[in-house]
């Protein structure tokens, strides 16, 4: 799935590995994993919730994006608990997170 923009109201990818690929367009570039998952968030324009994504894919942009994300944001978004996160040169990605053990997998 490519996400051009955050108005959506839920996507859910279904069963298998299926990779969310943020594409050139989208803005912010800080995204807060949190406000689309584990913290699914309402504002003026609905609900918005992500179900069934194991990747996540930020080298479609040429600016740098920053990810934000909580083991709970993986727990609930991923249905093996684990997210690889495919990065850009510049790409960063943000651990917040409360637990003693964070599996994750980031590459380039």
């Amino acid at each position: 799935f490519t996400l051009n923009d955050f108005n959506f109201r839920q996507l859910d990818a279904g069963k298998g590995e299926d990779t969310l690929v943020l594409s050139s367009t989208v803005d912010p570039m800080t995204i807060n994993l949190s406000d689309y998952v584990s913290e699914a968030r309402t504002n003026s324009k609905g609900w918005h919730k992500l179900y069934g994504f194991e990747k996540i894919d930020l080298t479609g942009s040429t600016y740098a994006q920053t990810l934000e994300l909580k083991a709970e944001d993986i727990d609930q978004m991923s249905e093996t608990k684990i997210l690889t996160v495919i990065l850009g040169d510049n790409d960063i990605v943000k651990l917040k997170t409360t637990y003693v053990v964070f599996k994750y997998i980031i590459s380039r």
